[in-house]
């Protein structure tokens, strides 16, 4: 949970600064979104629907509680990628309350699309 990186992005004549927080297990995705040193800072969560110990869906089934509960912030949205199309895991994903799904390989554009739908304010 420790690997952070910063970067810069210039789009429309506009620099976008943004930093990445990258986890390995969708455990890492609530400790940051509990953490204050990282909750404040957070814009978009892009977590993946199959990791180890904690799939995408069950992490964010505990998030969307967390908010709920006004444990945490209900300033960001949160986007899963995954490999698999079928209908279940589609299911499972929307049920969870996710806000967008996106298809494997993750690319720029889907970046770009997510922060259209959901400004960064």
């Amino acid at each position: 949970m420790d690997s952070s990186k910063i970067g810069k992005r210039k789009t429309n004549q506009k620099k976008i600064e943004f930093e990445i927080l990258e986890g390995i297990y969708g455990i890492d995705a609530l400790k940051y979104v509990i953490d204050p040193k990282f909750s404040s800072r957070i814009k978009g969560i892009f977590i993946d629907e199959n990791m180890e110990y904690l799939n995408g869906s069950e992490a964010i089934k505990i998030i969307k509680r967390l908010q709920n509960l006004n444990k945490i912030s209900k300033l960001f949205k949160i986007a899963t990628v995954t490999a698999f199309e079928d209908a279940v895991t589609k299911s499972n994903i929307l049920d969870a309350g996710v806000d967008e799904i996106y298809q494997k390989p993750i690319e720029k554009r889907h970046i770009e699309d997510f922060f259209k739908k959901f400004p960064i304010n």
